[in-house]
């Protein structure tokens, strides 16, 4: 009877990044910009940019797609910068 409750499963797909890449690249994204690595004058990470990092660091080519659900999976969230006017009464003022 107990072997009908036990399953064994497939291990399924290496991942594309191994532990100490994925541990690196954590650090990256959290510590740094990609001004900081050299990657143009962006402020904020996106995944074209990320999929520049994992080809020139780790020799590894992820879709856009894959890479945005390999940062879910960490955690990370897509979050958009907030623009906030410095004198909104002046603004208001001028657009009655």
């Amino acid at each position: 009877m107990d072997a009908l409750f036990e399953r064994h499963y497939a291990p399924g797909r290496k991942p594309y990044v191994s532990p100490d890449e994925e541990r690196e690249l954590r650090k990256i994204l959290e510590e740094s910009t990609p001004a900081d690595e050299g990657y143009g004058i962006e402020t904020s990470w996106n995944t074209q940019i990320i999929q520049h990092v994992l080809e020139e660091k780790f020799s590894v080519t992820m879709s856009c797609g894959g890479i945005c659900d390999m940062l879910h999976r960490w955690g990370f969230r897509y979050t958009r910068p907030m623009r906030i006017l410095k004198n909104k009464k002046s603004f208001n003022k001028k657009s009655n």
